[in-house]
């Protein structure tokens, strides 16, 4: 547990606190042709030698690396057939988390994810899905009169409420 968790420091300073906005920014409008996307990636691998403090482990900064530049250089490109900025990027940080998780677990991964799971308070997880969609449906046929006395005058985000009840009721149960 302690190597996923050094990974994901490394990942989370390399792609958060070490990576200014201008590579960003530069990243998206030069691609593969950006050199702030190789100082990114050399940041990574950097970052992983110097967290797991052996640099025996070069090889999984190596695969660290170059994953992350596969990775990101998808993200760059498939950014503009998306609307919404945030699901490229969440799309991003998943494929890096499972390859964190890989480099962590390479040799008892099924062993790994089978502890995982056990790991997991189902009555807790069904408890959260319910207090989301389920019960934002719920409350929508309950309170559906008394929206038809509503005056829509006003512009508003769609669904905000359907979205601020549902963190409303989650900070309910995470506060109970």
């Amino acid at each position: 547990m302690t190597l996923f968790i050094k990974l994901l420091l490394a990942h989370l300073l390399g792609d958060f606190l070490l990576q200014p906005g201008k590579w960003v920014i530069h990243k998206s409008a030069n691609k593969i042709r950006s050199p702030y996307l190789y100082l990114h990636i050399l940041v990574h691998f950097v970052l992983v030698l110097l967290l797991l403090g052996n640099y025996t482990h070069w090889r999984i900064a190596l695969v660290v690396a170059l994953s992350h530049w596969v990775i990101d250089l998808g993200k760059l490109y498939s950014e503009p057939l998306f609307s919404n900025r945030a699901k490229p990027f969440l799309i991003d940080q998943v494929f890096h988390l499972l390859i964190l998780f890989g480099c962590a677990y390479y040799g008892n991964i099924i062993g790994q994810i089978d502890y995982l799971l056990g790991l997991i308070d189902w009555g807790l997880v069904t408890a959260v899905f319910f207090l989301t969609y389920p019960s934002a449906i719920m409350m929508n046929i309950l309170l559906e009169k008394m929206s038809d006395q509503i005056s829509l005058d006003h512009k508003s985000l769609p669904n905000a409420g359907k979205y601020i009840g549902m963190i409303e009721r989650l900070f309910v149960l995470i506060f109970v």
